[in-house]
């Protein structure tokens, strides 16, 4: 299960990086004193979506992220030099955001399949190495036996 939600909780899901896109777009309009209309506030949104979806995995793209949309919204573009400076420290912030919600979604989904074993997971049940390679080389041999089921993320 967690094969298949995680990547696309990875595309689609990064809310650590939205809302660091959000509070730079806001950090900026405030850093040059720019009120920022409703209408600016909702393309903000939009363009933080969509870069989201396309730059998740770039490490260090933030600075580019973030002059993108401070020349897009019309905001001060020598503000983006504070961002940079805190970017190592949001960073972490981002990726607990990230693979906690991953996680999360994750176990969602494979509670709803029963794909949980609920004495193992609360520690009723303790599981040897040797019994989880087995598992593993068993869900590993059932996707070989079947790869219409596999798709390709590119």
């Amino acid at each position: 299960m967690a094969n298949f939600t995680l990547p696309i909780c990875l595309t689609m899901g990064s809310k650590g990086a939205m809302l660091n896109y959000m509070v730079a777009v806001m950090f900026l309009a405030q850093a040059g004193n720019v009120r920022l209309s409703a209408g600016q506030v909702i393309m903000a949104l939009a363009l933080v979506f969509l870069l989201n979806m396309g730059t998740v995995t770039v490490p260090g793209g933030f600075p580019v992220i973030a002059m993108f949309l401070a020349s897009t919204l019309s905001l001060p573009l020598q503000a983006v030099g504070l961002l940079i400076a805190v970017d190592w420290f949001t960073g972490m912030f981002r990726t607990f955001l990230n693979v906690n919600g991953d996680t999360i979604v994750a176990m969602l989904v494979a509670h709803s399949t029963n794909e949980i074993d609920h004495d193992v997971y609360y520690g009723r049940k303790k599981v040897t190495m040797a019994e989880a390679e087995a598992a593993a080389d068993a869900a590993s041999q059932a996707l070989d036996s079947h790869p219409q089921n596999v798709t390709s993320l590119g």
